[in-house]
């Protein structure tokens, strides 16, 4: 998110809520690409419709940077389209993910002209229409024997854990979330910081938790750092998580 030099504060819709709040936290970054594909947007251009009133072919006008590259303008709200448009043009509103869908390959700028804007490259477009933007990693299974260690990061990554912490307090199913340091001979890279949740979420659901806190944790952890997810039940390790950890969310008294 890159705040950009603006005309006008922006109103208060709901798309424009969630980019101004994932602009200040990446823990509400999930949460503005799902109300994203959710809106409306609009765009320089036009569109050909059916009789059902809907796009079945669109012609938008670019804009280029000073660097001389092609991208796409779309705005959240006509009063965002409006403060950034000096001249009379067409426009076409369209819900975002079809917008999208039909943009592949270009590179798009949401509210160019407003506090608050967002560069999709075509790239984390295709993440986001395919759903991989939320699955970042692999699930592992630990086998039972492997010997690791668990304590504290000699420099506490406090923006991982407010950001997580931002993230967690909307998501219901976390009643809780541990921070630990782990060293895993086992693996490579051996150390990684270990983000453990207590919850009671189904296993689809506990997958998308995951994926969108590791959306989350990409955005905040310094080149060269990883760091994993795990729930935490009754088991020792568990129990050992929550002895050598520190509870981040809630937050502890």
């Amino acid at each position: 998110m890159t705040r950009v030099d603006g005309k006008k504060a922006m109103s208060d819709n709901k798309l424009e809520i969630a980019l101004r709040a994932a602009a200040k936290d990446a823990g509400q970054r999930p949460e503005f690409y799902r109300v994203l594909l959710e809106s409306d947007v609009w765009a320089l251009g036009s569109a050909e419709r059916n009789a059902a009133g809907e796009a079945t072919s669109l012609k938008l006008t670019p804009w280029q940077t000073p660097e001389g590259q092609a991208i796409l303008p779309i705005f959240s709200s006509m009063e965002q389209w409006q403060l950034s448009i000096d001249e009379q043009t067409g426009y076409v509103r369209l819900n975002a993910r079809d917008l999208l869908e039909a943009t592949r390959g270009d590179h798009l700028v949401l509210n160019p002209n407003a506090d608050y804007g967002k560069t999709f490259t075509p790239q984390e477009i295709e993440a986001l229409l395919d759903g991989s933007l939320f699955q970042r990693g692999d699930m592992e299974v630990v086998e039972a024997t492997r010997q690791v260690l668990l304590g504290q990061p000699v420099e506490y990554p406090q923006a991982l854990a407010d950001g997580l912490a931002s993230y967690f307090g909307g998501v219901p199913e976390v009643q809780a979330a541990y921070l630990v340091m782990m060293e895993d001979p086992g693996r490579e890279p051996s150390r990684s910081l270990l983000v453990g949740i207590e919850t009671q979420a189904e296993e689809k659901r506990l997958h998308e938790i995951f994926g969108e806190g590791g959306l989350v944790v990409t955005e905040l952890l310094e080149a060269g750092e990883f760091a994993d997810f795990i729930r935490l039940d009754d088991s020792p390790f568990a129990q050992s998580m929550r002895a050598n950890g520190r509870r981040f969310y809630p937050a502890e008294g």
